[in-house]
């Protein structure tokens, strides 16, 4: 049996606590199990330790870029600083007197192929899929809460307004999962 060494201690080089201990804070710290989830500030190497050392190290609160709702994206769409472009289904960005298209990447979840953009404003940023994005840009509302966009016809169709519906999230799960037409055969 081969037993694995948990690192513990940065990327930093040799030397441990002493030497750069000064640049460790620690990100998380758990009960259960007693260990502690560490962060060096010059490498970024992130570990968790069981080690003494961890009661000296300051805290650290790391800055985040997420927080972004659908309301602020709802405020950039309003204010026309955030555009789709109905035909070509791209995404357009305003960001200090400049127009710039966002990226729409895909993502597979359950079988099936989503496009998503990634919208940032004042430091924060989310994924939002692009059926969700398409159905608030032409209604110029929140998608209601509880509530899901969905593929009328399937994915196939795309995502143009006239293929997205609004739907209860338990009826767009169950959606897929609809029992086939029975055949019934006669011997």
């Amino acid at each position: 049996m081969i037993a694995l060494h948990k690192p513990s201690t940065c990327n930093c080089g040799c030397g441990g606590f002493r030497e750069h201990g000064a640049r460790w804070v620690v990100i998380e710290r758990r009960p259960k199990p007693k260990s502690s989830r560490l962060k060096c500030l010059s490498c970024g190497w992130r570990w968790y330790s069981v080690r003494g050392y961890v009661s000296n190290l300051p805290d650290h609160v790391e800055a985040s870029r997420k927080g972004m709702t659908d309301e602020h994206i709802l405020e950039r769409i309003e204010a026309g600083t955030l555009v789709v472009n109905m035909g070509s289904l791209e995404v357009f960005s305003y960001f200090r007197g400049e127009w710039s298209r966002l990226r729409v990447k895909s993502h597979k979840s359950n079988g099936s192929e989503y496009k998503f953009v990634e919208v940032c404003h004042q430091g924060m940023k989310k994924k939002i899929a692009l059926h969700r994005l398409v159905w608030m840009f032409s209604m110029r509302s929140l998608v209601p809460d509880g509530c899901d966009v969905d593929h009328i016809e399937g994915k196939t169709l795309g995502d143009s307004i006239d293929n997205l519906q609004i739907l209860s999230a338990s009826e767009n799960r169950s959606k897929g999962n609809r029992p086939s037409q029975v055949i019934e055969f006669e011997f």
